[in-house]
């Protein structure tokens, strides 16, 4: 019931804003989009996406992965008509390959990290970390993979107990795979993203992480095959419209980012 109203909630927000991008491309013949996405934006993307469908007539794939698995490919000549990394180190390199140029590099969202448990009455507060049982498992996601990985890794740093659970993390791929570990109940806590717990088909329990913890999680989108509807999915992806959706979904909006101290 969670993620159905959430997805409800997102929805009705899309009826309005879409009216824009329909008026971008409803003159443009219809055609598909390869969007390669990060685990964490899979699921807003998706609701976004199938509204941006009935309005524009185009067809989007979306391929969810790791942001790190999703720049090797490109490098490699993945045909994806879109990319939208979960940091803006792999956009950067696109441009320094010479694939892209600055104009097709824009950020779209700021990630939110949170501490989250399937069980209802774990989570109260950021001790729980400390005080977690020798038999119980943290996951994260890969910090050389996966942006929220890093910043995951930075967090415990921060509250100075990466040391002190070492030994009990469980990395994910990427940040879909973490939450799958907290999820299942092979972990009993999980550092994921915040879009993730809004989403989650179980309320369980969490705490967001402070800011200050760790380094903005500013996610990049790239536009690396130019046509009429990959410019149209491009500019609805960074417009005004898109602010209360990202609010709504457990991002930040890159123009009105605040903190959470």
């Amino acid at each position: 019931m969670r993620s159905i109203r959430y997805s409800a909630i997102v929805t009705k927000l899309l009826v309005v804003s879409l009216l824009a991008a329909r008026s971008l491309s409803i003159s443009v013949q219809a055609d598909t989009l390869n969007v390669a996405v990060a685990s964490n934006f899979a699921t807003t993307l998706e609701l976004l996406t199938a509204e941006f469908e009935l309005a524009t007539g185009h067809t989007v794939n979306v391929i969810s992965g790791s942001s790190g698995s999703h720049y090797a490919q490109i490098i490699n000549g993945a045909p994806f008509d879109l990319f939208l990394s979960a940091d803006t180190a792999r956009p950067a390199a696109l441009e320094l390959e010479g694939l892209i140029n600055s104009e097709q590099r824009r950020i779209y969202a700021l990630g939110r990290l949170a501490l989250w448990s399937r069980d209802a009455a774990l989570v109260t507060d950021l001790r729980v970390l400390s005080e977690l049982g020798a038999a119980q498992r943290l996951a994260i996601a890969n910090p050389k993979l996966a942006p929220y990985g890093a910043a995951a890794a930075a967090t415990l740093r921060y509250l100075n107990v990466y040391t002190l659970l070492q030994n009990q993390i469980v990395m994910g791929e990427n940040i879909s795979q973490t939450f799958q570990f907290a999820y299942s109940g092979n972990a009993a806590l999980g550092l994921v993203a915040y879009a993730q717990v809004l989403a989650a088909p179980v309320s369980g329990s969490h705490v967001l992480i402070p800011d200050a913890a760790y380094a903005p999680i500013e996610q990049e989108m790239v536009l690396l095959r130019p046509s009429a509807a990959s410019q149209a999915l491009f500019n609805f992806l960074s417009s005004d419209a898109m602010v209360p959706i990202l609010e709504q979904a457990g991002y930040y909006a890159p123009q009105l980012q605040q903190g959470n101290l």
